[in-house]
């Protein structure tokens, strides 16, 4: 054996390698195809002249978006769910924060944002993860949970700013 020849283990590992590239891109190219479908579309959406309008979700939480943020959590407290359909989380937290809208209606308001839909609102916010819930009193934001977060814990949150 020479000293340019490979080492008998190359060879399974030029195989293991070619495997994974394999399985990586099958993974890329499923990931952009699902992307691409759920993505929003411009069109869809309301006319960029419309009123911004506050929508009720039926759990009763609001729907808020760049146009009516501001005025809808500037005073008192508020819970505001940062998320995404495609998101599957997010969709865990979805009825939890709608829990929290029914029980505590009339208390603190509790709303969501649909970072597809309101990009500039989750940029101002940094959010970079979803679900992000923000527990806002009178228009600044006292307290942040990123990822799946249970009533309980952001109660205790609400609680400790009364």
């Amino acid at each position: 054996m020479s000293g340019t020849e490979p080492s008998a283990p190359a060879p399974r590992r030029g195989r293991l390698y070619k495997y994974v590239f394999l399985i990586a891109c099958a993974v890329i190219v499923w990931h952009v195809m699902h992307v691409e479908e759920r993505r929003p579309r411009q069109a869809d959406g309301p006319p960029a002249d419309a009123p911004a309008t506050a929508r009720e979700t039926p759990g009763g939480a609001v729907h808020l978006g760049a146009g009516n943020f501001d005025q809808a959590v500037a005073s008192g407290i508020h819970i505001v769910d940062f998320w995404a359909e495609w998101c599957g989380p997010c969709r865990t937290q979805g009825p939890i924060i709608d829990r929290l809208a029914r029980n505590q209606a009339g208390r603190i308001g509790v709303a969501k944002v649909d970072v597809d839909q309101e990009g500039e609102l989750a940029d101002r916010f940094g959010i970079r993860s979803i679900p992000t819930i923000l527990v806002i009193k009178d228009g600044r934001e006292a307290g942040r949970f990123v990822g799946i977060t249970d009533e309980a814990t952001i109660m205790g949150a609400v609680q400790s700013l009364r």
